[in-house]
């Protein structure tokens, strides 16, 4: 009885696994180094910057009255946080002039917290009547619902 016994030559599978993980080790190693290098050697010959030192002219009176100012003519439906920047409703008297735009109804809460958990004033408006609303420095936000347009007055 004779025994055949095959024969491979070549790498097997855990050979050709060992080879891939120990290349690509060896590749990241080099790329490593030569970034860590190239870091070091820049590190070492760059000299502390310079403090940079600029005089800044103040504003005259009449540069500062050309500056342009973001203004809203009227608020409507959303939210709005009170105070001065751009987007925001800034304290002050504000009138809505009844059915300008055809709206039928539109109301306005403010609140006294920016999660808007607490209201402290409200009203509404219908499609034929005037009303006036007063945001204070103690709201934190506006909200507007519907479509009537707040403006300034």
């Amino acid at each position: 009885m004779s025994k055949n016994v095959e024969r491979h030559s070549g790498m097997t599978t855990g050979q050709r696994w060992f080879i891939i993980v120990a290349g690509t080790i060896a590749v990241f190693a080099v790329i490593g180094a030569l970034t860590g290098s190239t870091t070091r050697s820049n590190v070492a010959m760059a000299s502390p910057p310079t403090p940079a030192v600029a005089a800044v002219p103040t504003p005259t009176q009449a540069q500062q009255s050309t500056t342009p100012v973001e203004q809203v003519l009227a608020y409507t439906n959303g939210d709005y946080v009170v105070g001065y920047g751009q987007g925001q409703i800034a304290p002050g008297r504000y009138l809505c002039d009844g059915d300008k735009e055809g709206f039928a109804f539109s109301s306005w809460t403010a609140y006294s917290d920016s999660g808007k958990q607490h209201p402290v004033d409200f009203g509404s408006v219908g499609e034929s009547g005037r009303r006036y609303m007063t945001v204070t420095q103690e709201h934190k936000i506006v909200s507007f619902t519907g479509d009537a347009m707040w403006i300034a007055g």
